[in-house]
């Protein structure tokens, strides 16, 4: 009989559910007669990077043995371990073969032999001793030197409730020992996990869990060293206009696009947005022309303290908004502030209504545009890649409009059960075209009154405050990450502080700015694998809180790596 089950639910199951002999000491006990100095083991990788390794398979699902608490320890722990390691963590990189050998009545012991095979050689790997509860047990490895004897790369003791891992041991001379120890308990450091996490030590290949490399592809099928453009299209500023993989490689071509766009600038910037400015708005172009980007893997329910930060202060949607949209197939949206409208921003911003065939007018809205001939195009930085980095890593630092609105408008949708309070609320996204000048995709987004908190001085506030604002910035990114959404570029102006009650200076947190938030698609890695996320969002939200000038002892253990739930990698 077999159960299906996802890898880290197999690997997690401890002592509680896998014996059921009494528990032992709370730690790996020795005779007082036996002074050791402890070095500790480093591993490589670490426990905690194993971890985050294997948490790429929380949603994969296989089918596992089912075993009671009464079978065997090697049929329990180490066949099924090493039958996961050796078929879907170590394919075709290396062998592992188990031998066992169990112990006389007297010894009351089993001990396990774990043989390592690579090119041809055969090197006893580990060593998996299996004692009784309560078991002394350094006394007994003190006791049987012919177990340390046979050099294993490592030795592990345990009586399913308690673990000790041993890689060197000197009794007779120097009395030192690099060991750990472990409590068997479901979790990071059940006995399936620990064996697991000791296979990984001495494999040439380390399965990873991070993003494939995915490059340009094409063929030139011309002379390379041209100088002239190999196709120069009118309005090359824009991203459907050039050949990627060929402006990698032609320089000529490179400098035709930044050419263009440079005109384009001129041309839109001559002629301003200006209030009262109306654009034609045709509704929910976007996912019908584009497509949307969706992850295939669920989003984990987050946990309840996460929940009571991120749905502080909650607001209504704007019911007129959503009911024009929802009648209409084009609309008018007319502007009454320019926010941001300049190039070399990423975005132009200008607030807003919308006025339907009718008549009807909606209140004020925030319009999000991605315009593509304003988004910066470094020129030196473009012009540098061709003499520092092949042509598969130049551009890098090119990006086009519809990416953004695609990884925005992603992220608006893993995250809406959140609109309304940790975000505005989204009312779509739309093409807006001002005729004779540009067309663009845009969001229509709810505006957030308040400051942000780049402008507050969050330093001034007591400290009880102080510390709730970190506990809440941690528990707002918790639920980001749940998601699938790495917001690896946080600086103050894209968190707002619309305000709260009794005239406290925070009650609600609101972010906004999701288009260069790393997200899943769910093809980076093997099927139903969830690569992992970069993680710069717990380094740069940090950084920011310490540029704020909040004190170390403010800002805590909160945004430490080790703080990450397996469903936040």
């Amino acid at each position: 009989m077999s159960s299906r089950l996802s890898p880290l639910q197999f690997l997690d199951m401890g002592s509680e559910q896998l014996t059921s002999n009494v528990s032992s000491a709370p730690q790996c006990p020795h005779p007082q007669s036996i002074n050791l100095k402890n070095y500790g083991i480093s591993f490589f990788p670490t426990l905690n990077s194993y971890r985050q390794r294997m948490a790429a398979w929380r949603f994969k699902e296989l089918d596992f043995a089912s075993l009671c608490p009464s079978d065997a320890p090697l049929q329990k722990y180490v066949v099924p371990v090493v039958a996961f390691f050796r078929k879907h963590l170590l394919p075709n990189h290396g062998d592992y073969t188990i031998a066992s050998h169990e112990g006389t009545k007297n010894d009351s012991w089993d001990l396990v032999r774990i043989h390592r095979e690579r090119d041809h050689k055969t090197k006893l790997f580990a060593l998996l001793l299996f004692v009784p509860p309560r078991s002394d047990m350094l006394g007994r490895i003190a006791r049987r030197p012919g177990v340390t004897s046979q050099q294993p790369d490592f030795l592990l003791v345990t009586d399913e409730h308690h673990v000790c891992i041993v890689q060197q041991i000197d009794l007779h001379l120097a009395n030192d020992v690099q060991l750990v120890h472990y409590a068997a308990s479901s979790g990071q450091t059940s006995l399936r996990n620990l064996l697991n996490f000791l296979l990984f030590q001495h494999s040439s290949y380390k399965f990873t869990a991070l993003p494939w490399s995915r490059n340009v592809q094409g063929a030139l099928n011309l002379p390379s060293g041209l100088d002239k453009p190999i196709s120069r299209s009118p309005h090359a500023y824009r991203h459907q206009d050039y050949d990627r993989y060929t402006v990698q490689r032609s320089l000529p071509d490179l400098l035709s696009l930044l050419e263009s766009k440079e005109k384009e600038v001129q041309r839109i910037f001559s002629n301003p947005v200006r209030p009262g400015t109306s654009f034609r708005v045709t509704v929910d172009a976007f996912a019908k022309e584009q497509g949307v980007w969706r992850c295939p893997f669920p989003t984990p329910p987050i946990p309840a303290q996460t929940h009571s930060y991120v749905s502080r202060g909650h607001r209504e949607r704007l019911a007129l908004v959503d009911s024009i949209l929802d009648e209409c197939t084009t609309t008018t949206f007319v502007v009454t502030d320019v926010v941001q409208h300049k190039p070399n921003t990423f975005s132009q911003v200008f607030f807003g209504f919308l006025r339907d065939p009718d008549g009807r007018e909606s209140p004020l809205v925030c319009l999000k545009l991605f315009l593509d001939a304003a988004i910066p195009a470094k020129r030196d930085v473009l012009l540098d890649d061709f003499d520092e980095f092949p042509p598969r890593l130049r551009l890098r630092s090119l990006h086009d409009s519809d990416d953004l609105a695609h990884r925005e408008e992603s992220a608006y949708d893993r995250l809406k059960g959140y609109q309304g309070t940790m975000l505005p609320h989204c009312y779509g996204f739309h093409r807006f075209r001002l005729d004779g000048r540009f067309s663009a995709y845009g969001a229509l987004l709810e505006i957030i009154h308040g400051p942000s908190l780049g402008d507050s001085r969050p330093s001034e506030w007591s400290i009880a405050l102080q510390e709730d604002l970190v506990i809440h910035l941690r528990e707002c990114l918790r639920a980001l990450l749940y998601a699938g959404v790495d917001q690896g570029d946080f600086h103050g102006g894209q968190i707002l502080l619309p305000g709260g009650r009794d005239g406290r200076p925070v009650e609600a947190l609101v972010l906004i700015d999701f288009a260069f938030a790393v997200q899943r698609r769910g093809d980076e890695q093997q099927h139903g694998i969830a690569a992992t996320l970069l993680e710069n969002g717990i380094f740069t939200l940090k950084y920011l809180l310490e540029r704020l000038r909040l004190q170390p002892d403010v800002i805590g253990p909160h945004f430490d790596p080790r703080s990450l739930h397996v469903h936040e990698y």
